[in-house]
């Protein structure tokens, strides 16, 4: 399932529309338009997405996550009923398209179906980022509630699991529930795959793809922190191996809808299993691609707004709080100086921006 085949489904679960919140098409165009500034909503562009911390731990332990870890007081950290009430009652997310639930691990609420019914009951689409561990026992209770979307990130500790997980699930599901997947590519991987034709990897697109999965999204591996950034395993406009990797896909893997870099796909809706690969990542240049601070809002389930995920934290945390604060928070000045600076290229970047790979030039972002 391509990109636009992907948009078409979702606007078939929205009834075709007519069950979206009032104003979010219009709202959308307007974005797409790119009839931006550096504020949100108060009657210009409101987002499309939001994504909900939905908890703060993982059934998982990977060293290398940029997520949440379990903290000691989790449970006073969830996302309630009660708690997603007092944020969908905000009016920055009154035009909001797609509500996605992640963390940590989303499946670890045992309040999920409830969060997802809520949401759809507003006319909000609703998927989930998860590592799919959790899924063949709760995805009919999370389909039954309405949801629309299942993002699944694959690892490589988790492929023995998710071979034996994926085709159980989809042989209940397919065609009411698209699962597409994702997988951070680090360069020295891609360099020990190298030795072997990269046989390990289109094994991987193969097993998703007979799983009956819809799509892999390979991502570029970056610094965990801006502070202390570090691109070694970032693949660059200059690693020759990720070109031949992408030559090997394209000759070996057939009945393929390449999406992105080096990209043979059409405009045209396709059913066709498709692989994204991001264009490779240029190091120190001005790009100003990234709409990420217009097209998505985040809070995590106290209420915290986070701006992208390499929002720093030298807000007061009141400050960055809506039930603290009041909605007015998401314009702060700090995110107004973000969002300034992408708009116009005589303005410095900010910290978080610089070298950020949404924000490359040789980038390729989309959002759901």
């Amino acid at each position: 399932m391509n990109y636009l085949a992907r948009q078409l489904h979702l606007l078939k679960s929205s009834s075709w529309g007519l069950a979206l919140p009032k104003g979010s098409l219009l709202n959308y165009l307007k974005l797409k338009s790119g009839k931006i500034t550096d504020t949100l909503g108060n009657g210009g562009v409101y987002p499309p997405m939001m994504s909900l911390l939905t908890v703060q731990r993982c059934n998982l332990n990977c060293s290398f996550c940029m997520g949440v870890k379990k903290r000691a007081d989790w449970q006073e950290h969830e996302l309630t009923p009660k708690k997603l009430e007092r944020i969908l009652e905000l009016d920055i997310v009154s035009k909001v398209l797609v509500v996605i639930f992640e963390g940590g691990e989303p499946l670890l609420n045992k309040d999920l179906p409830e969060l997802i019914s809520m949401c759809r009951k507003r006319g909000h689409l609703v998927g989930i980022v998860s590592n799919g561990i959790l899924l063949a026992e709760r995805v009919d209770e999370l389909v039954s509630a309405g949801l629309c979307d299942t993002q699944i990130s694959v690892y490589e500790d988790t492929l023995g699991r998710l071979s034996k997980i994926l085709p159980k699930v989809m042989s209940k599901h397919l065609g009411k529930l698209p699962i597409n997947t994702s997988y951070v590519l680090p360069k020295s991987q891609l360099l020990s795959a190298q030795k072997g034709e990269f046989k390990n990897f289109l094994d991987l697109i193969n097993m998703l793809k007979d799983s009956g999965c819809s799509s892999l999204k390979i991502t570029l591996c970056e610094s965990p922190t801006i502070s202390a950034l570090d691109l070694t395993e970032t693949l660059m406009t200059t690693d020759a191996v990720y070109d031949e990797f992408i030559d090997v896909c394209r000759t070996n893997l057939k009945d393929i809808c390449f999406e992105g870099y080096k990209s043979n796909s059409s405009f045209m809706p396709s059913s066709k299993f498709s692989l994204y690969f991001p264009r490779p990542f240029e190091i120190n240049n001005s790009g100003r691609i990234c709409r990420l601070p217009w097209q998505h809002i985040e809070f995590d389930a106290d209420g915290n707004y986070l701006v992208c995920c390499h929002m720093d934290t030298e807000l007061d945390e009141r400050a960055k709080n809506v039930f603290e604060a009041g909605v007015d928070n998401i314009n702060h000045e700090k995110a107004q100086k973000i969002r300034k600076a992408l708009l116009d290229i005589n303005i410095p970047l900010e910290p978080e921006c610089v070298n950020c790979v949404q924000n490359s030039e040789s980038s390729f972002f989309r959002n759901v």
